[in-house]
């Protein structure tokens, strides 16, 4: 049996990741996590500030402005990242998502 925890220090096991619940585990302050496992495209935000996660860390984005000038993505139906979001010079490495779908915390 696959065990459920929010507890910062162990995997999220038996949970689907998403950037809703990376943004709520880690406190990234966004008010909209986006997640893609490899970081090459996003749905557009809807709401600032926002973050763009993968399967190891993410970047955030405080506002609109932020967003949309940034020369490190591409806007336009979906966001696509050239190369990976982990190549993005903001990337923050926070956590890992392992092979099963867990969730394990980089400190």
């Amino acid at each position: 049996m696959k065990r459920k925890s929010s507890n910062r220090g162990e995997s999220q096991r038996g949970t689907q990741v998403t950037g809703k619940k990376l943004n709520q585990i880690f406190t990234l302050g966004a008010q909209e996590g986006l997640y893609h496992k490899d970081g090459k495209w996003y749905p557009p935000f809807t709401g600032f500030p926002g973050v763009l996660c993968d399967s190891r860390g993410f970047v955030k984005y405080d506002n609109e402005k932020q967003f949309i000038t940034d020369k490190n993505i591409n806007i336009g139906k979906k966001v696509t990242i050239p190369g990976y979001l982990a190549s993005h010079p903001r990337y923050t490495r926070k956590w890992q998502v392992d092979s099963e779908g867990n969730l394990v915390p980089q400190e």
